[in-house]
């Protein structure tokens, strides 16, 4: 056998091969999937079909805007430290709703996430199996304390832990 030979069955071998990987992939089932309930899937799932566009956005302070606090407590941007959040609070107690020293202030501990890190950062706690936004917020620009109040519609309630992964 020469070598042109040997070079033709070896690029039938690798022409065959090739199109038989190209059928094992499954189709899609849309009904299937558009029939289960809708959960956030996270960005590492998005990434696997439209990855220029996840490059773009990781490169973003949206792709930081939820951080998870007890994977890494430096995302936390200022200590908590109950004793100047509540004198801060008391400098806006016209404006406050509760006095300052009956607004909730959560340890370290017990934040989750933070919510931003540039201009603000509110702080994500679980309170009875639902996760809530805490009613304090700092303020990176004022280095102040400020209450947090949610006007949102979807920011009444809490939410799933599963919404934030």
């Amino acid at each position: 056998m020469n070598c042109k030979s040997l070079a033709r069955i070896l690029i039938l071998v690798l022409a065959v091969v090739a199109l038989a990987a190209c059928g094992v992939e499954q189709p899609v089932d849309v009904k299937a999937i558009t029939s289960q309930p809708k959960t956030f899937v996270g960005s590492d799932t998005c990434k696997m079909c439209h990855l220029e566009h996840y490059d773009s956005w990781k490169m973003t302070q949206h792709s930081r805007m939820i951080q998870d606090a007890k994977k890494n407590r430096d995302v936390i941007v200022v200590p908590i430290d109950e004793k100047r959040i509540r004198a801060d609070l008391a400098k806006l107690s016209k404006k406050l709703k509760v006095p300052a020293d009956k607004i909730y202030v959560p340890t370290v501990d017990e934040i989750l996430y933070t919510i931003g890190s540039q201009w603000k950062q509110r702080y994500i706690v679980r309170k009875d199996g639902t996760l809530f936004i805490s009613p304090i917020q700092y303020n990176l620009e004022t280095h102040r304390w400020v209450n947090y109040q949610r006007r949102l519609p979807q920011h009444r309630g809490g939410f799933r832990e599963t919404d934030l992964q």
